[in-house]
Parts: structure tokens; C-alpha cells; sequence
């Protein structure tokens, strides 16, 4: 055995919208990520690892939710 240990190397989508995202402390939403090129799978893989996360924002009346805004994915602090 060579003592190496077997790590993937790392994707460069990932690393670039993680430092797009630590650039922006208010978040950007998903339709910002995917105009700047990130597929939803890179974004996904980014909230279910957690280096990242999704908010989630509406307006409630009556106890309903009416309205939905953009959610910002923003990196965990």
C-alpha cells in the first residue's frame, strides 16, 4: 500500500459557486446561480452536503400561503 489516501478531486463548479456564494452574504437565488452557469444538479448537491442552504419565504393571509419570493441559497457561516 502507497499511504495515499483515495480522494475524488474536487469539482470546479462547486468550489466556484461556493465562492461565488461566500462573495455574497445575502444569498443568490437560483435563477441568479443558473444564469451564471451552475446546473440545478450542482446546486442541489451543494444544499444536500450542506456547505450551503436554502431559505424559504412567503406571505401568509388567512393561513395561507399567497405569495412566494425568490429564495436565496446562501453558504453556511
Amino acid at each position: 500500500m502507497s499511504g495515499r489516501t483515495n480522494r475524488r478531486r474536487p469539482n470546479p463548479d462547486r468550489r466556484r459557486a461556493l465562492e461565488l456564494l461566500a462573495g455574497n452574504p445575502a444569498g443568490m437565488t437560483e435563477a441568479i446561480m443558473i444564469a451564471n452557469g451552475f446546473s440545478v444538479d450542482v446546486l442541489a448537491d451543494l444544499i444536500r452536503d450542506r456547505p450551503a442552504t436554502v431559505s424559504t419565504e412567503g406571505i401568509v393571509a388567512g393561513g395561507r400561503i399567497i405569495q412566494t419570493e425568490p429564495c436565496p441559497i446562501t453558504t453556511q457561516h
